[in-house]
């Protein structure tokens, strides 16, 4: 009978090592798994809002791009349309060179043609002041152009570093996850062993009281 107590005894003692080792174990790595689940979940909150702030400047830059595009074609037509008025001035300036060769004295002939003349100065005069006005848009749409770039690099260079941060970020979170899956994984190793162990001692108890009786 004292026999049947004492493998019962040992065998609850074993139970109770076990399960006292496991629970300090445990109750050892809860704050140590809690802090480095805030620190993933702190994480992950940064990532998104980070990732969100990517996608605005994506958005942005898409527009500056837009803008950029539109204020060169606009640059571009300007200077299409200088050339077109030098070419028309050109002409204009020709036509008068060959009146003013045309008057020889004739009053009737001479009065014509200064009157043409006068015209043509008309319009040349006319011509090169839209060619002034155009050429100050030009040069503002220079200065909106070089604007553009700069918030264009500026913004490239912000979604760069951001990215940057997205990436340190992933880094750290799964660093983190390692370390806690490693942790729970020794802990599971931790509780197969002393499982094992106390199968084999109650075995050996078994075998022991087994043997006892025989006797």
């Amino acid at each position: 009978m004292r026999g049947k107590f004492f493998v019962a005894f040992v065998i609850l003692c074993m139970v109770f090592t076990m399960f006292t080792m496991t629970g300090c174990a445990s109750k050892k790595q809860m704050p140590e798994f809690n802090e480095q689940k805030a620190q993933i979940d702190k994480s992950k909150s940064r990532i998104s809002g980070l990732e969100k702030e990517v996608g605005e400047l994506n958005n942005t830059i898409r527009e500056t791009e837009n803008s950029l595009e539109q204020a060169k074609r606009e640059g571009k037509n300007l200077s299409n349309t200088i050339n077109k008025l030098k070419s028309q001035i050109s002409q204009l300036e020709n036509e008068k060179a060959e009146l003013e060769k045309t008057i020889t004295g004739g009053e009737k002939t001479s009065a014509k043609a200064s009157q043409r003349i006068n015209s043509l100065n008309n319009q040349i005069a006319n011509l090169k002041t839209e060619i002034s006005e155009k050429d100050s848009l030009i040069v503002a749409k220079d200065d909106n152009i070089f604007e553009l770039n700069e918030t264009q690099n500026e913004l490239s260079g912000l979604i760069s570093s951001q990215k940057e941060q997205i990436s340190q970020l992933q880094n750290d979170k799964n660093s983190l996850r390692t370390q806690m899956d490693e942790a729970i994984a020794s802990k599971n190793k931790t509780i197969t062993i002393l499982a094992v162990i106390l199968a084999i001692a109650v075995i050996a108890a078994v075998a022991g009281f087994a043997k006892g009786i025989k006797k």
